[in-house]
């Protein structure tokens, strides 16, 4: 039963993955925003040389959206069988780096474009899980035994419908990031309403925002199309076949 699990698991990733690969294929064919390379000017190095509000090594937590889906006992028993690992959530080391009005996830302190789409500052809430009892409280509760040697303090930048999880080495380097991006989305809010004559905004951080709100614009374009691709595919996937259907 886990092998066909995993073979079904295996085929819609796959088929994601493709057509992913097909909308951006047919992105680059065009004159659209989205053929330029994304997150082309927005290299790590550069933000860091640029005095970033907080930059620095953290855990993301990756949770697969099977194991998301599941009742907290099933979530349990994934987590004791071995032979259900590959459905485990796992945590993966990023570079953050606050910068100007977007908060950018890297690969690598040395990599050349972001991971993922940018979060803004003004959509977003981040909250620390202090105590224990906090933690066992959390949806993702169950995760945190995962966590490597090194990392035992958690914070969490949540948008709409979405909760992400950092892992920091202390609890005062966790604080320091919500407190950091706390304030920074009232400055960013502030600055949106023109309100921030006296707030400290470097042409370099215009410069990265300037490159941030287009790559977000572009993840979002390539997004709904293949949202749009998936479902004309589920739709010639209904449609009767032959002359009997």
């Amino acid at each position: 039963m886990s092998q066909e699990l995993r073979q079904r698991t295996a085929a819609a990733a796959t088929s994601t993955r493709n057509s992913i690969m097909n909308v951006v294929g047919a992105l680059s064919d065009t004159n659209d925003d989205d053929a330029v390379v994304l997150g082309v000017g927005l290299a790590a190095s550069d933000m860091i040389k640029s005095s970033p509000l907080q930059h620095g090594v953290a855990l993301k937590l990756r949770v697969p959206l099977f194991f998301s889906v599941l009742p907290t006992p099933l979530q349990n028993l994934v987590m004791t069988w071995g032979c259900l690992s590959w459905l485990r959530p796992t945590w993966y080391q990023r570079y953050l780096i606050l910068i100007g009005s977007f908060l950018y996830k890297f690969k690598t302190q040395s990599a050349a474009t972001p991971k993922g789409t940018p979060l803004s500052l003004e959509k977003i809430e981040s909250d620390l899980l202090l105590s224990p009892a906090q933690q066992q409280a959390d949806d993702m509760a169950v995760a945190f035994s995962l966590l490597p040697p090194g990392y035992d303090s958690i914070f969490t930048v949540s948008t709409f419908g979405k909760k992400h999880y950092y892992a920091v080495a202390s609890r005062e380097e966790a604080l320091s990031w919500v407190n950091t991006l706390r304030q920074q989305r009232q400055e960013t809010i502030t600055r949106s309403m023109g309100h921030a004559a006296n707030m400290p905004y470097p042409k370099a951080w215009a410069y990265f925002d300037s490159l941030g709100r287009s790559l977000q614009k572009s993840k979002q374009r390539i997004k709904e199309k293949v949202e749009q691709h998936n479902m004309r595919e589920m739709e010639l996937a209904d449609m009767p076949r032959g002359y009997y259907g």
